[in-house]
């Protein structure tokens, strides 16, 4: 099987490499979402009997970050039942940057943005009650032109974030 077809980024981007990928505790595939194989997934762990309700797949940037654009790519359909892509500065106060519908596996979606995170989560809900939630093959995430990533970056404190998906504090922003 060949691979994805990407799509240009935005003009000039610098590449963000996530200090670390961590996951609601149905997954713990978190990794599978930014290791470059489109092959691998974040999925949550089947369950026909008793489907998730929800999951989250968070990515630390390790920093504060000029955020030019996020990419993502689904493994399989099916995967878009209720997503929402959110982001935060400091883990706690969550803004929805964008609900991504339903798109074939395999290629690149993306949305633009010109706003500082320092994380970014992709929140499932399952209103249709799946086996499994998530099916995400790839994330990837673009700063602005001129950022120079630091040379230590350092993970947020885990007991520190908030992590509950139902929690959505801060309205839709574009």
């Amino acid at each position: 099987h060949c691979p994805p077809i990407e799509p240009p980024p935005p003009a000039d981007p610098i590449r963000v490499v996530p200090v670390t990928l961590y996951s609601t505790s149905n997954s713990q595939l978190a990794g599978h979402a930014h290791d470059g194989d489109p092959a691998t997934e974040f999925v949550t762990q089947m369950s026909a009997s008793a489907p998730p309700t929800w999951a989250w797949l968070n990515a630390d940037l390790g920093e504060t970050v000029p955020l030019a654009a996020i990419e993502w790519m689904w493994s399989q359909p099916g995967a878009a039942d209720a997503v929402k892509i959110q982001v935060s500065t400091d883990g706690r106060k969550w803004a929805t940057v964008a609900e991504p519908a339903e798109s074939a596996p395999g290629g690149w979606n993306s949305i633009a943005g010109d706003r500082d995170v320092r994380s970014v989560r992709v929140r499932f809900n399952n209103p249709r009650a799946d086996g499994q939630l998530g099916h995400l093959a790839e994330i990837r995430f673009f700063a602005r032109p001129g950022f120079v990533p630091t040379a230590t970056p350092n993970v947020l404190n885990i007991a520190d974030i908030t992590s509950k998906a139902e929690l959505d504090p801060s309205p839709a922003t574009a």
